[in-house]
């Protein structure tokens, strides 16, 4: 498995797919547990909360790979670009 992010749809197009995709920015942070250990894959599983209708956005998490730390990000409709260049990788507060 191969994921692209924003590229997928250039890379399809040179496979002549061309599919209704947009490229939505996200922010996402990766945390160090003091315990390691409790945040591996076989003790942490994939999350996600489905808090839309309360707050506006899905909450996730993946936990630590090889030491990388848990991953947290929100997953809710912001503001789409057409290409991957366009993508604005600065944080911003408001997300």
């Amino acid at each position: 498995m191969i994921t692209t992010g924003s590229w997928t749809q250039l890379l399809l197009a040179n496979l002549g797919l061309n599919l209704p995709l947009s490229i939505m920015p996200c922010q996402l942070a990766f945390f160090r547990a003091d315990k390691p250990e409790d945040y591996e894959p076989r003790t942490l599983p994939v999350f996600m909360a489905h808090m839309n209708d309360n707050y506006g956005e899905i909450p996730y998490g993946i936990p630590s790979v090889d030491g990388s730390g848990v991953k947290i990000s929100t997953f809710y409709g912001w503001q789409t670009v057409n290409h991957s260049k366009q993508v604005d990788y600065a944080p911003k507060d408001e997300w």
